[in-house]
């Protein structure tokens, strides 16, 4: 980090740790494992963190604050997309069993649903 500090992450336990000038753990926040494992750890503006997941969820945040999502997809293979009649609105659904629907106007997530394993299993047969 500019200030001197270290920052970790990557293991299964979902955790980045700042360690101090000393390389003691100073503190430590968990990702949620809803956003998968930690794969990239970069450091924002001010006090910022950015972590990049398996999940492909981008989240910003702080250890006082915690994390907020800024950018999430679909992990597997797109299998359906359906744009709204007349306004700036599309759903997409996956093999990784989320339904999204995004908006095409200011290019954001509105909401994302999991399917349940048993319902999906059934709308696949």
């Amino acid at each position: 980090m500019r200030n001197g500090t270290l920052l970790t992450g990557g293991g299964k336990d979902h955790k980045i740790i700042l360690w101090d000038h000393d390389l003691h753990p100073e503190r430590d926040i968990e990702v949620p494992d809803q956003y998968g494992t930690i794969r990239a750890v970069a450091e924002g503006k001010g006090e910022e963190v950015l972590v990049g997941t398996s999940r492909n969820f981008i989240l910003r945040g702080t250890f006082n604050e915690g994390f907020r999502v800024e950018v999430q997809g679909h992990t597997d293979e797109l299998w359906g997309l359906a744009s709204h009649p007349f306004r700036d609105l599309f759903l997409t659904c996956a093999q990784d069993r989320q339904v999204c629907l995004w908006s095409s106007g200011d290019h954001t997530l509105q909401w994302t649903r999991l399917l349940d394993v048993r319902l999906y299993d059934d709308v696949i047969c």
